[in-house]
């Protein structure tokens, strides 16, 4: 992920080796390393129809959540929304000093 530090991007593809078990460790850790510049920015994630993926990864500063998921045949596509992480985000909203 340190290839990724001060790279700015609205949308990411990530295409891991098919049959491989990469794409939840990958999602995990983006949602750990992403930070507030990365709020809605687009991840779509190929993955194998047989293994779907969570629906949301809670990062520190980061969650990523699905939104649409296209299917074709055994090759599926989930999409995912970047946006603040929603406890850093209401604390900031709600204070009137920021």
């Amino acid at each position: 992920m340190s290839g990724l530090q001060g790279a700015e991007f609205d949308v990411l593809f990530a295409d891991p080796p098919f049959d491989s078990t990469l794409q939840e460790g990958l999602l995990v850790t983006l949602s750990e390393h992403l930070r507030d510049a990365a709020d809605g920015c687009i991840i779509i994630m190929e993955h194998p129809s047989r293994r779907p993926l969570h629906e949301r990864y809670n990062g520190p500063a980061i969650d990523l959540e699905s939104y649409k998921e296209r299917r074709y045949g055994d090759v599926s596509m989930t999409f995912f929304r970047a946006t603040k992480h929603r406890i850093e985000a209401d604390s900031t909203s709600h204070d009137p000093t920021k």
